[in-house]
């Protein structure tokens, strides 16, 4: 019962996804909603670089290592 109950579910949201992109590309706003899609990917992106960075200053601080040494012992 349970793989029947993922199968329906699958198949649901296959199709809701399906519509989505058909109403999408035949949408009059098409261009406009890509426009504002690729804004917000450009904030998400600047503010996870901003998070990555200010996670390796925490790294960095509870090392106590400013950069990574150079010094390779092969």
């Amino acid at each position: 019962m349970k793989d029947s109950n993922k199968m329906i579910a699958a198949l649901l949201v296959g199709a809701a996804v399906g519509g989505a992109v058909a109403w999408f590309l035949t949408s009059d706003k098409k261009e406009e909603m890509l426009s504002d899609l690729k804004d917000t990917a450009e904030k998400v992106k600047k503010e996870f670089g901003d998070v990555i960075d200010k996670g390796r200053q925490v790294v960095e601080d509870l090392t106590g290592k400013s950069e990574p040494s150079s010094n390779n012992n092969s």
